[in-house]
């Protein structure tokens, strides 16, 4: 049988440099050093753009050992974008950079020409077929799940297929997900009863699970997993090791095929909300559908569901988008357009096994990407700019504002709610929050049962058993709206802050319309009190001046009657230096550490500092306001654990509503970046 291996190894851009040398002393240096002692073992590899230069930059041995095995004929690359971004989801043009540019630098160091793609999280779309054959692509690896979903059978999948969009031509290879999930997981004997059934065993997969993953690196190195493999099919009679590109010159295609837009069939359940997931979990189970027919027969959604599931995966990537849509001559060598490509990482914008957009440091390096364009673009244009556009496609208009030191965007879909605003001088965008969201692993977290340790020797990430302290378990705590700022609340005046940081506080204010004049929101809304609505008005102005956002607010009552709440407007900021020790808030001229909550009258200024952006961030307000402050944490999963991270810092500033009956009252905010 021919056996086409193929490794996969990536790192986000701008990883933290301690997590990208650990990925490279467990996994990447020791895996290809075990590889070169055996020199008729042939396989294909993949890594990201950003990754090679690090490797280059950083561990020489690491890049020596590929150049070796490349200069040997032992190893194939494959191309993909740079940068690794999803490339259906990303302009066709700076699609075609982005592949351009890893094809460049393979060429350059290790003499290659790809022909190959590594397809980033198997995300297919019948539109990226002209792409490839553009930038001389002959073929591709998908999922044998992609297959499954279009009508074939396993059996059928032992080889590669052709297929086509507008005459466009591509062949595919379908991954075995059976020898994705046995390597290196499984003692060597069950691999090779189950691959000599095959006339053609076909996986690529994550070079991270040998040695990075949970115990990996002790069964795979130092239990000598990776040698006996390797030794095992070196001297075998039977398997013959060959790069793709030998079996695809080799061999005619198996067939035609045409695949629906799907990735793997874990992230379409990533991809749906928590009860979508648990629905379909639960109808699986409960129909007792063996795992071969919910492969074939069962989709969950598309990956584009994240920028539904998940509002600021939706901003970094429309940010994205209007950014590239305003650069004009993109080129391989042009600082502007790396700093565009950089920003189109796919890391940030979702989430399954790995952290992914639960990372903040990884949402940070979109939006430092993002805005270094932003700086080189005004630097040859206009750096002044008031902007009024959809730009995130949710049917409403933002107010995209700018000066030479700040960046704010205002949704209007959310009642005039500030979600960005963006430093020019760090390019750090202090508020990249993320609100707290059910995932449908909360509830395994919650189920002692599921938590206890498994006796197995080595899993895969999918298999981990889940743990969780008590502490982290009395962080699983949902928002009920998104971490915004200048989000409008009225609440009881008895209701505490206990109650407020657990989210059950009852709002009882919505709006029902919102316009704009100029930078004026204005809100139309109602407070629902006993089954019935009081009309109340709320506006907005937003100016930027200097190193100052201004805020200025009017709050109408629009009904005859007074009333005695609490009216709150909740600020949300990330403070990237969180846990550093020189970073405190100080109000009222005492100092707070960031991890401290806080309840405090009579405060009319915030002042923090944060030893990352080294900047003074300063809130104000013209009358004394109670705050209610505090941090917040999500818990999500990893591929090691349960992470408990810092998502943001609310700041709950509260006046009292005794309003008389069409009363109005102002209040004055300026937030400056120092």
């Amino acid at each position: 049988m021919d056996l086409l291996f193929g490794v996969h190894s990536h790192q986000p851009v701008n990883n933290f440099f301690e997590v990208v040398k650990e990925a490279t002393e467990k996994s990447y240096y020791p895996f290809l050093k075990t590889l070169s002692n055996y020199k008729n073992i042939k396989i294909s590899v993949h890594f990201s753009g950003w990754l090679l230069e690090w490797l280059k930059k950083y561990h020489k041995d690491t890049f020596s050992i590929l150049k070796e095995l490349s200069d040997n004929g032992q190893i194939e690359f494959f191309t993909a974008g740079f940068y690794e971004p999803i490339l259906s989801v990303i302009p066709e043009k700076d699609a075609e950079l982005q592949i351009l540019k890893l094809n460049k630098f393979i060429r350059d160091n290790f003499g290659q020409n790809p022909i190959g793609l590594w397809l980033t999280e198997r995300v297919w779309e019948d539109k990226i077929i002209k792409l490839l054959v553009n930038v001389g692509i002959k073929y591709v690896v998908v999922d044998d799940y992609h297959f499954l979903s279009s009508g074939y059978s396993k059996e059928m999948l032992q080889g590669y297929f052709l297929t086509e969009s507008e005459g466009n031509e591509v062949a595919i290879f379908p991954i075995d997900k059976k020898l994705r999930y046995l390597v290196p997981f499984k003692e060597i004997d069950e691999i090779l009863n189950y691959i000599k059934r095959l006339s053609c065993g076909i996986i690529f997969d994550d070079g991270e699970k040998f040695g990075l993953w949970h115990k990996t690196f002790e069964w795979v190195y130092e239990k000598g997993w990776l040698n006996r493999f390797f030794e095992i099919v070196q001297n075998s009679e039977m398997i013959n090791s060959l790069k793709f590109s030998d079996f695809f010159s080799a061999h005619p295609p198996m067939g035609r095929v045409y695949l629906p837009e799907v990735s793997y069939y874990e992230m379409g359940q990533w991809s749906l909300t928590y009860e979508d997931a648990h629905a379909m979990e639960e109808f699986i189970e409960n129909n007792k559908f063996t795992p071969e027919e919910v492969e074939k027969f069962f989709k969950g959604g598309i990956w584009k569901n994240f920028f539904v599931k998940y509002e600021e995966s939706n901003n970094i990537h429309k940010r994205m988008l209007d950014l590239s849509s305003r650069i004009t001559n993109k080129t391989l060598d042009d600082e502007l357009t790396d700093y565009l490509l950089q920003s189109q990482c796919n890391d940030c914008l979702w989430h399954g096994v790995f952290g992914g957009i639960y990372l903040p440091n990884l949402r940070d390096n979109a939006y430092i990407a993002v805005n270094k364009a932003e700086n080189l673009l005004d630097s040859r244009e206009s750096d002044i700019e008031r902007r009024i556009l959809d730009y995130n496609f949710d049917g409403f208009n933002e107010i995209f504002l700018k000066n030479k030191n700040i960046i704010a965007i205002i949704s209007l879909q959310y009642g005039g709610a500030l979600f960005e605003l963006s430093d020019r001088d760090t390019c750090f965008n202090i508020m990249n929050t993320l609100t707290r969201r059910k995932e449908q692993y909360h509830d395994d977290i919650l189920n002692s049962e599921k938590n206890k340790k498994s006796n197995a020797k080595v899993e895969t990430i999918h298999d981990i058993a889940l743990e969780a302290s008590d502490e982290i378990k009395e962080d699983l705590i949902f928002d009920n709206h998104l971490k915004y700022s200048f989000v409008e609340l009225f609440f009881d005046k008895n209701e505490t802050f206990e109650n407020f940081k657990l989210n059950k506080v009852t709002n009882l204010y919505d709006f029902e319309e919102i316009s704009l004049n100029k930078n004026k929101v204005i809100q139309q809304g109602f407070l629902k009190i006993f089954q019935e609505k009081f009309p109340v008005k709320i506006e907005k102005d937003f100016l930027l001046n200097g190193k100052s956002l201004v805020v200025d607010f009017e709050v109408f009552n629009g009904s005859e009657l007074f009333f005695d709440l609490n009216f709150a407007t909740e600020l949300n900021f990330f403070f990237p230096g969180y846990t550093n020790k020189g970073n405190y808030f100080k109000i009222k001229n005492e100092k707070f550490s960031m991890d401290e909550t806080i309840v405090i009258n009579n405060v009319n200024k915030i002042e923090v500092f944060d030893t990352v952006i080294n900047k003074h961030v300063i809130i104000k307000c013209e009358d004394k306001f109670k705050l209610w402050c505090f941090p917040y944490y999500s818990v999500s999963k990893s591929e090691k654990s349960i992470d408990r991270i810092y998502q943001g810092t609310s700041f709950v500033i509260i006046f009292p509503f005794d309003y008389k009956g069409k009363e109005s009252r102002k209040y004055g905010f300026v937030i400056d970046l120092e």
